[in-house]
């Protein structure tokens, strides 16, 4: 296999200047060379953009198709992800951060009260939930749960049978119980 490429200056016929001729025959060459290579490097990339995992020290995800991350972020020792489906009908927000010396009461009105909570938050199996309104008028609910030092909290708006679903595909062993708390999510994830 021959290529011919020819360094030199040479004037076309619009009066540039041009310093490499290349014949037609590697032309051709260098292309199938470059379809080849994009051809081989398609699958990896469609795989990886067909099942995107989002992972922290605390939980992982395999985001679902009908869902994507719009914002994430780390402010001040805290780790915030916002998801929202495709439709955008519905939306689930995840704090992570260092509980300190804080317990899962003292997380829980801090949180329910800058969300204006409806009520106080309820505990049921060492988690927190509560319900509020978004600034947009939506219906929203809360999860909260301390363990081991770190806590994470929850938060869902929009389609809130929507967002319950995608809570229960996260998968965590410390804090399983934050995403499989409602007796239908525990079914769900007992059934897969």
């Amino acid at each position: 296999m021959r290529w011919s490429i020819e360094w030199h200056t040479f004037r076309c016929a619009s009066g540039r200047r041009s310093f490499l001729k290349i014949g037609a025959s590697s032309l051709k060459k260098i292309l199938l060379i470059l379809l080849a290579l994009l051809s081989l490097s398609l699958p990896a990339w469609a795989e990886q953009t067909a099942q995107k995992t989002i992972s922290t020290n605390l939980y992982s995800i395999d985001l679902p198709e009908n869902w994507q991350v719009i914002e994430q972020t780390e402010p001040a020792g805290l780790n915030i992800i916002v998801f929202t489906s495709k439709a955008h009908d519905a939306v689930v927000t995840l704090v992570q951060g260092s509980a300190g010396d804080s317990d899962l009461n003292t997380i829980a009105e801090s949180f329910a009260e800058q969300y204006k909570a409806h009520e106080k938050p309820v505990y049921k199996d060492d988690v927190a939930y509560f319900n509020y309104t978004t600034y947009e008028g939506d219906d929203g609910s809360a999860r909260i749960m301390v363990q081991d030092g770190q806590f994470i909290v929850a938060t869902m708006s929009g389609d809130l049978h929507r967002s319950r679903v995608f809570l229960s595909k996260f998968s965590s062993e410390k804090f399983d119980g934050l995403f499989s708390s409602d007796e239908t999510t525990k079914k769900r994830r007992d059934s897969k």
